[in-house]
């Protein structure tokens, strides 16, 4: 931006010497070839982006696209229409889509976001059974 508005200000000067007017017009071309630089580095850059984006695997970004709208439809229920989203419906996560809603009863932090896991241990704290509770409390594990 700033060598655009250079470059007028450099041609509005009229030198009457001849070697000032030499000089007037170097730095001319100079200032162009800033500019021409410049330009060409923007369009690198795009070329690059372009190649970038041909590469990606749009299915991630399709993914976060549905996320999105599914979002956007849950907010639009809840605030517009004054809904209660069913807890089934819920995403915690965009990035986790198996998180859940954990609720502990605890006075510290009485809710926690992640996945249930169970875990048997012996006294010497050696794993005998670990298991990955998929929408279950832990009452519910045999």
């Amino acid at each position: 931006m700033y060598l655009l508005k250079t470059l007028p200000r450099i041609k509005k000067r009229k030198p009457k010497k001849e070697e000032k007017k030499l000089e007037k017009e170097e730095q001319i071309k100079k200032t162009y070839k800033k500019l021409l630089n410049k330009s060409e580095e923007i369009v690198r850059k795009s070329k690059e982006s372009i190649n970038l984006l041909v590469s990606i695997d749009t299915n991630e970004i399709e993914y976060f696209i549905k996320c999105a709208e599914k979002l956007i439809n849950q907010i639009e229920r809840r605030v517009f229409n004054n809904e209660q989203i069913p807890h089934e419906e819920k995403m915690f996560s965009i990035f986790e889509p198996h998180t859940e809603w954990i609720s502990k009863g605890k006075a510290r932090a009485p809710v926690e976001l992640g996945k249930r896991v169970a875990v048997v241990e012996d006294q010497y704290q050696f794993i005998h059974l670990s298991k990955v509770l998929d929408k279950q409390t832990d009452d519910a594990v045999q």
